[in-house]
């Protein structure tokens, strides 16, 4: 890349085709993967790097893109997701167009096709004649825009994405769980249930939840804390996986049907 076609400031970095060079659909997926760890917990470029699973040679350059995405941001030292990518890797239809529409020549053709069904050589085509700026690969951009708005209308405003479920990890499952064993409480359950819940998190990246975790230990009999800890615990995760509940009861629910099933059978 020749230093013409270097750009400085907030847009993602483009070559020759006028597009960043790593896709807005990947940038997502890559910060996805290091929300559903971290959240968006401070962390340093190589702490950030290990969550998104990438070599830090690697993330040299991506972090460039994905800041010019508006999906990640430097304070003091380390890097965190921003509220911009905390949405869109929640699935908000509106922050992944904000994102999209970062690119010039990607909003243009947002602005002239969103409503509108158009083959990719129509596409072709329309970008060649506009003559933009850029040198670019009218095939590829042609490409990335049919593949970036079949991701955008898969999403709902403020809402998940079908091609992105946010599946919450085993531990969640047990957090929720305790919730529910604790309204109405059945002692039975509650003990061995707080005690594993608070192994498990015992470790987890958020400092918050670590101290929640062990102060469930020290609670194991005690319902009303329990209860008053998890219900922290179930605040802080719902921030995180905004539709927590109602997929832990969705699989409880098809859990329970599937054993009423076994039975009358």
């Amino acid at each position: 890349m020749s230093k013409k076609e270097k750009k400085k400031g907030g847009r993602p970095r483009k070559g020759r085709t006028g597009l960043p060079q790593i896709n807005m659909i990947d940038a997502i997926k890559y910060t996805k993967k290091a929300f559903d760890t971290i959240g968006t917990t401070l962390k340093s470029f190589g702490g950030m790097a290990q969550a998104m699973g990438l070599t830090e040679a690697f993330a040299k350059r991506a972090f460039g893109e994905f800041k010019g995405h508006g999906l990640i941001e430097q304070e003091s030292l380390g890097w965190r997701i921003t509220d911009l990518g905390r949405r869109a890797v929640q699935g908000d239809k509106n922050a992944v167009i904000e994102i999209l529409t970062k690119n010039d020549i990607l909003q243009d053709l947002f602005n002239n096709f969103k409503d509108k069904s158009v083959s990719k050589d129509y596409l072709e085509d329309y970008i060649k004649k506009k003559r933009y700026r850029y040198n670019i690969n009218a095939e590829l951009v042609a490409e990335r825009f049919l593949e970036a708005m079949e991701y955008i209308n898969k999403l709902e405003v403020g809402g998940m994405t079908s091609g992105m479920p946010q599946e919450p990890n085993t531990e969640w499952f047990k957090v929720i769980q305790l919730k529910y064993a604790l309204n109405p409480p059945k002692p039975e359950e509650i003990s061995n249930l707080a005690n594993e819940v608070a192994e498990q998190l015992g470790d987890n990246e958020d400092a918050s939840i670590r101290i929640l975790s062990s102060k469930i230990k020290q609670n194991l009999k005690d319902t009303n804390a329990l209860r008053l800890l998890i219900n922290s615990i179930v605040d802080i995760l719902s921030e995180k996986y905004p539709n927590l509940l109602v997929i832990v009861e969705k699989k409880q629910t098809k859990q329970k049907v599937n054993t009423d099933e076994k039975i009358n059978k």
